[in-house]
């Protein structure tokens, strides 16, 4: 027979310190299920990457893309990165961005130039409304009781 849980026990658990194994792949599971898009029909497709792997020199991968923060230009797939492949100057201790999605250099120039106009302060819009001192017409009131 089973006992019962409550929602206190089930706290005492998810906070404990350490917390227990499973929830650490949570964030990750989490994260994966980002990188996959519904596509028509409601399937899954996975985000594809239109660039070489520095790793394995993959060309249009799927899943995760891990860009390095200190090297120029390198980027790995999710296979080399969990694997912990590298290759030329790049380090396991370099530090990485994720990525789930892929912006094209244009679609990037667009979004900074986007983001640098919203900088420009815009002109004061008044929140209220303004109405009429005096009412346009009278209103006939003689049919409420």
């Amino acid at each position: 027979m089973w006992n019962k849980v409550t929602v206190n026990d089930f706290l005492d658990t998810l906070l404990a310190d350490p917390s227990p194994p499973y929830l650490a792949w949570l964030p990750l599971l989490h994260r994966m299920a980002s990188v996959e898009n519904v596509g028509q029909m409601d399937v899954c497709v996975p985000v594809a990457h239109p660039i070489q792997c520095d790793g394995c020199n993959r060309e249009g991968f799927l899943g995760f893309r891990y860009k390095c923060q200190r090297c120029y230009n390198y980027q790995l797939c999710q296979d080399c990165f969990w694997r912990g492949r590298v290759s030329g100057s790049h380090t396991l201790h370099h530090p990485v961005k994720e990525y789930t999605e892929y912006k094209s250099a244009s679609k990037q120039l667009g979004h900074s130039l986007r983001k640098s106009f919203r900088c420009v302060p815009e002109k004061p819009s008044n929140p209220l409304p303004r109405y009429p001192e005096e009412p346009e017409q009278t209103l006939d009131l003689s049919h409420i009781m």
